[in-house]
């Protein structure tokens, strides 16, 4: 979590990063699902620049699905 609520996730896949950036608003729904380090996930959104650094923000729960547990 980062601040007020705000959800702030890290995708790594083939020793790249991208980091995820879930706002209180859709990390607090109860449809959102629970992730853990380790899982893969789908996820969808729209790229922007924060401090300079690419992200991904997901505007609805119904963008990030869980693909398998581990």
């Amino acid at each position: 979590m980062v601040g007020n609520g705000n959800l702030l996730m890290t995708l790594r896949d083939n020793g790249s990063e991208l980091k995820v950036f879930v706002p209180s608003s859709v990390a607090e729904l109860e449809e959102f699902p629970e992730t853990q380090v380790g899982y893969s996930v789908g996820v969808g959104g729209w790229l922007q620049l924060y401090r300079d650094e690419l992200e991904l923000k997901l505007e609805d729960s119904i963008n990030l699905r869980i693909i398998e547990a581990s």
